[in-house]
């Protein structure tokens, strides 16, 4: 072999000795992952995941279950819900809780029936006679109604013990009538037995 060749070959080897000592530094794990950069969750992520993935499972108690009854209560709404097959049962249970029984809530929606019918003709008349509906608060509404109008017209009579403080309509749970008037149709509401307007014990009158 040349001294050449010999210089050529030692080239060779020097050059391929540090190649390799390159790749293995570069691909150390101290290079490939330096500290904090780790692609191990923190713990933190963990256990945040861990409380979403718990919180996922939580059922939060519905409205019945913070409804608690006695045995005797719990006898009457199983004995109540068969003939008030259409209120919810949170309501019913809690019209129970508050000493409410059946009877009186059947009493106090066929009052209601009569009430509405009552009131929607009496608006229908105000509007015959005075070319539009009365309007305003229900208040407002019974004083136009009850003879503050124009013509000093008395349109329909009701019991001072179903008026309020300020002389409005009141159901017979105490509850002001909800008037709304849309052009030539009135809709009447009672909030029911519940005393919450927009629930599914709500009485309307028909649209008039």
């Amino acid at each position: 072999m040349s001294r050449r060749q010999k210089i050529f070959l030692l080239i060779a080897l020097v050059a391929g000795a540090l190649v390799i000592a390159f790749l293995v530094l570069f691909n150390s794990p101290a290079r490939r992952e330096p500290a904090g950069e780790k692609s191990v969750p923190s713990a933190a992520a963990t256990v945040s995941r861990q409380s979403v993935s718990k919180s996922a499972n939580l059922k939060v108690p519905s409205q019945e279950a913070e409804v608690k009854l006695t045995s005797e209560q719990e006898g009457k709404f199983e004995q109540q819900k068969k003939r008030l097959p259409w209120m919810p049962e949170n309501q019913l249970r809690a019209l129970i809780a508050r000493g409410l029984n059946v009877d009186n809530i059947e009493k106090g929606v066929t009052k209601i029936q009569a009430d509405l019918t009552q009131l929607a003709v009496a608006m229908n008349q105000y509007r015959g006679k005075f070319s539009t509906f009365p309007s305003g608060t229900n208040a407002e509404i019974a004083t136009a109604l009850m003879g503050g109008n124009p013509g000093k017209v008395i349109f329909i009579e009701w019991p001072e013990k179903s008026r309020g403080a300020d002389g409005e309509f009141l159901d017979p749970w105490g509850t002001p009538y909800e008037f709304k008037i849309e052009g030539n149709k009135i809709v009447i509401r009672s909030a029911g037995p519940d005393l919450d307007f927009e629930t599914k014990d709500d009485v309307l009158s028909s649209s008039y």
